[in-house]
């Protein structure tokens, strides 16, 4: 045998662990599909962000992210979930940093520490809503509808996607800065609740402005007012709240992506990273600023930093309008 043969067996021992599947933990990141749980029902900002961040980051990274909604209990039921998945980069979770918030203040069942069962990635985007009313309504702006519910006590009822949501309590905090009383009632999401108040059903709400804008051709729905700081270049003939007369009154959601906690801080970073590129993208921006949205791209301290924010807020309109969810 010559020597050169005498060394195949040795070379062959050595290279054959390379022959192994990598494991894909070990393979660069995403190796396979990765599911992005969006807690809210279909037809809502939510759904349209999630939706399209998953469509970006799957013609990006080659790999499918898989959006799937998993609404109801404020956003609770597929937060959990996501909470308990493995946190090796293959769950994420977009949500309202507000749930992790006000869900502790007003479920019982739910983990007073909830904000450390996750990482912070970034503040995607900031989704304005909007104060809308049924067109059948003898009003046209906020002063209308104040003067309105003092006229007829008890007569306007105002929907929300759920109790404690941010619409919730937005609208409590507004009938405590205008001294109105209005009967909130409760849905499962603002896919549920848009179409009774178009309906009549119900006579206002505060809804994103993606949401509402598909409807208001039809005529049966009416914008009342602005919640964020300024106009909007949807609406651009619409004031906001606070320039009828109600400075103190902002009305906003901030939709942001999070993985379980634990996941490794290079897989952070690559999804940040991604997130971030794509949010630049002009088609991305424009099709944010038609819907109303504001396109962020913040970094996860920027995002931690947001939430000690939000703390300091709203468990306070919690306690004051002693707002309670039975479970």
């Amino acid at each position: 045998m010559t020597p050169m043969l005498r060394f195949l067996p040795v070379v062959a021992a050595l290279l054959w662990p390379a022959c192994w599947p990598v494991p894909a933990a070990a393979q660069a990141y995403p190796a396979k599909p990765v599911r992005l749980y969006i807690p809210y029902a279909t037809g809502g900002s939510a759904d349209f962000v999630g939706r399209l961040v998953a469509q970006k980051l799957s013609e990006s990274w080659g790999q499918q992210v898989l959006p799937e909604n998993r609404a109801g209990a404020n956003g609770n039921i597929g937060t959990e979930i996501a909470a308990k998945a493995a946190p090796d980069g293959y769950t994420l979770l977009l949500a309202s940093e507000l749930q992790f918030v006000i869900n502790p203040a007003v479920f019982r069942y739910v983990r007073q520490d909830l904000l450390n069962d996750f990482e912070p990635i970034t503040l995607i985007t900031v989704a304005v809503n909007a104060l809308v009313a049924n067109a059948s309504l003898p009003i046209k702006n906020v002063q209308d509808l104040v003067a309105y519910a003092r006229a007829n006590p008890g007569k306007i009822n105002y929907a929300s996607p759920g109790t404690a949501s941010p619409n919730h309590l937005a609208m409590e905090l507004l009938g405590r800065i205008t001294g109105v009383k209005m009967v909130h009632i409760p849905y499962k999401g603002v896919g549920q609740a848009l179409p009774d108040v178009i309906a009549g059903q119900v006579q206002v709400m505060l809804a994103t402005v993606p949401a509402i804008v598909p409807h208001l051709g039809s005529g049966r729905l009416r914008v009342l007012g602005i919640g964020g700081p300024q106009r909007i270049a949807t609406l651009p003939d619409v004031p906001t709240i606070a320039e009828q007369g109600f400075p103190d009154f902002e009305s906003s959601v901030a939709w942001s992506l999070f993985a379980p906690a634990g996941t490794p801080k290079n897989v952070i970073s690559r999804v940040h990273s991604e997130v971030v590129k794509l949010l630049a993208l002009p088609d991305i921006r424009e099709r944010f600023n038609a819907a109303g949205l504001t396109p962020i791209g913040s970094t996860p301290a920027e995002l931690a930093a947001r939430l000690k924010q939000d703390q300091n807020k709203w468990p306070r309109v919690i306690r004051e309008a002693g707002i309670k969810v039975d479970d």
